[in-house]
């Protein structure tokens, strides 16, 4: 197993690199954040599963890192599946702890299925687990499998845990996501899974995942796109069509580091 690695002193991005038969297999395999006590694990990525959904997970076949002008890092992946293909752009600034995360799924042809993309978080005892209005300040452990019905309006569509050294969240901009949020409980590998879940996509559907985080507010955005229609299989065509910003504030004497994390999907 070879490693890749991004980081601007704040955050840390490790790409995990499997060999198989078929070539390598890329995969984002940690997020970690600097903190007084050094690098600590914010949320884990799944191998065989940097793109998800409901019927089968891969790693991208294409990895791509380079540094840019600003002192900052992107790196592109992409891989293929029986029956979609997907691709993601994963950039970090070059002076924030901010991450931007965008995948972007085709499908080939016609499916039932949904597109889940997550992250793992490793059942450590001192962290706690908050999903809106089912479960709040718990330890994952005995949590049981939570998904919000995507026309339930959620008051506050995020994941949230946190240890000692920061807070993080994960979810989804409900102003521009027709998404919900999905948590799998722990798994026999020690892992919980906290996901977004988007039912029977369009033949092109864009994700949209970012993290910022800094100690006295978390600020979201999220980029709209519309899909062309069309019967599975047709030429992609994805239109941009305006931005949205969202800040949610932490207290300006909140001594740990607010982390986030926002998904969205466009019709």
């Amino acid at each position: 197993m070879d490693t890749l690695v991004m980081t601007n002193g704040l955050l840390r991005v490790i790409f995990g690199t499997a060999h198989t038969a078929d070539g390598p297999g890329y995969y984002l395999q940690s997020v970690d954040l600097q903190t007084p006590q050094g690098w600590k694990p914010v949320v884990e990525g799944t191998p065989g599963g940097e793109f998800a959904t409901a019927s089968n997970g891969i790693n991208a076949t294409e990895c791509e890192v380079e540094r840019l002008p600003d002192g900052g890092w992107r790196a592109l992946l992409s891989g293929k599946a029986d029956g979609w293909e997907a691709s993601e752009v994963l950039t970090l600034a070059a002076d924030q702890p901010f991450l931007r995360r965008e995948q972007t799924y085709r499908f080939t042809r016609e499916a039932e299925t949904a597109i889940c993309p997550g992250f793992r978080l490793h059942a450590d005892s001192d962290l706690r687990y908050t999903f809106p209005l089912r479960a709040h300040e718990q330890s994952l452990a005995n949590l049981p499998p939570m998904r919000s019905a995507v026309d339930w309006a959620l008051p506050f569509p995020f994941h949230v845990w946190h240890n000692r050294d920061f807070v993080a969240l994960y979810g989804l901009d409900k102003r521009t996501s027709p998404g919900t949020l999905d948590f799998q409980p722990i798994a026999a590998d020690g892992y919980a899974a906290v996901r977004v879940y988007y039912l029977n996509p369009p033949p092109t559907c864009r994700a949209v995942s970012i993290q910022p985080s800094g100690p006295l507010g978390l600020r979201v955005k999220g980029w709209r796109s519309i899909a062309g229609a069309g019967l599975a299989g047709d030429s992609p065509r994805t239109v941009p069509l305006d931005s949205s910003e969202a800040v949610l504030p932490l207290s300006p004497g909140y001594s740990r580091v607010g982390v986030g994390l926002a998904g969205v999907f466009d019709r």
